[in-house]
């Protein structure tokens, strides 16, 4: 299995965009925050590990973030709509029904920033 680790240092962009929230975030220790977040796969390598005498490769990913929003208010919950709407279709539909977790992603564009 791949082993995946995250890039911590954050780029202004990601600062920017963090910022405004910054304060409630940290006035509300232990809350969540829904965001649509973007990945970039940076760093790969490969390293020989040994177990049981038997060599294997680990294959290792390191992810930085490459953009970021959070969603607040209605957008929040409509972000976490599709956050569940994506965790069906990748579960196989323990939450929501597949045909729904379908429907939820393809109008997911039109949910954001219709109310405006």
């Amino acid at each position: 299995m791949t082993e995946v680790k995250f890039n911590s240092r954050l780029t202004q962009p990601i600062l920017d965009a963090l910022e405004p929230h910054a304060h409630a975030m940290f006035s509300r220790q232990g809350s969540t925050w829904m965001a649509v977040v973007e990945f970039e796969a940076g760093e790969r390598t490969e390293t020989v590990e040994v177990a049981d005498d038997v060599r294997y490769v680990v294959p290792k990913v390191r992810l930085r973030i490459r953009s970021l929003e959070v969603a607040t208010g209605d957008d929040a919950h409509r972000v976490r709509a599709v956050q569940q709407a994506l965790y069906s279709k990748r579960t196989g539909g323990e939450t929501l029904p597949l045909d729904v977790a379908e429907t939820e992603l393809r109008y997911a564009a039109d949910l954001i920033g219709d109310d405006r």
